[in-house]
């Protein structure tokens, strides 16, 4: 009953653990990834290993910074640099509530994630003590510069930060271990793989791969050269990681 092909940036159901164990590892569902792949992509361990789940192009998280905001401030360059004290109130990532709730019901949990990973608990306690309020990711570059800014250091999608027209106030930093790698990714069910070749060879093909790498989400298509500035790297959470179970 399921679709032929799920197409997705999210997470949540298509990860679940029972959607996983009782149809994905039962050997339901496969990748339909090429083998070739920029090394940029491949050196992070962006291929799923066990050919389940396809990456057909990331959505790079970055950081932009509103230097007015930070005043005087050094401008942060590793994702560890963002646990220290000296960046209080500063912090912003993405998340909403309804007006009036006291609770956060949405937020990044692949940032926080990806916090935990690559910096420890200890890490992600510090990350989180400087956040002084979440944002939608779309309205950062809008505030980011302006009397408004809630922040100094924004956690974004590049092709958001990318957007900010303030650039004297504002600068885009690529991480120096790598910007969070959130996949745009596909699984088609084997049993219907090649009556939709032709769509697993657009996900996968040099057109879709050249719109979504000239609008900053970079395509695994081998015949589009990864647009991301000179000598950036990727940093992706790990398929063991995301599937272990203590991820939720």
């Amino acid at each position: 009953d399921f679709p032929r092909m799920l197409v997705s940036a999210e997470h949540g159901n298509a990860f679940n653990r029972r959607f996983h164990a009782e149809h994905v590892t039962a050997g339901q569902f496969s990748a339909g990834q090429p083998r070739e792949v920029a090394s940029v992509f491949g050196d992070c361990g962006l291929i799923d290993p066990q050919g389940w789940i396809g990456v057909f192009a990331v959505a790079p998280f970055v950081l932009l910074i509103d230097r007015q905001r930070l005043n005087g401030l050094p401008v942060p360059r590793r994702w560890s640099d963002l646990a220290e004290p000296i960046y209080r109130d500063q912090i912003v990532f993405g998340g909403w509530r309804r007006e009036g709730e006291p609770r956060w019901t949405q937020f990044s949990k692949f940032f926080l994630l990806a916090m935990l990973r690559l910096l420890g608990p200890k890490g992600l306690a510090g990350v989180v003590a400087n956040v002084p309020q979440l944002l939608h990711s779309a309205q950062m570059p809008r505030v980011a510069g302006t009397g408004m800014s809630p922040g100094g250091i924004y956690v974004l999608p590049w092709a958001l930060a990318d957007i900010c027209p303030r650039r004297t106030h504002t600068q885009v930093v690529w991480p120096e271990e790598g910007a969070l790698a959130y996949p745009l990714w596909l699984t088609v069910q084997r049993a219907h793989r090649e009556r939709l070749a032709f769509l697993i060879d657009h996900f996968y093909g040099a057109e879709l791969g050249g719109y979504l790498s000239d609008n900053r989400y970079p395509s695994l298509c081998s015949a589009v050269d990864p647009v991301m500035p000179p000598g950036a790297r990727l940093s992706w959470l790990g398929w063991d990681y995301l599937r272990h179970p203590s991820t939720a």
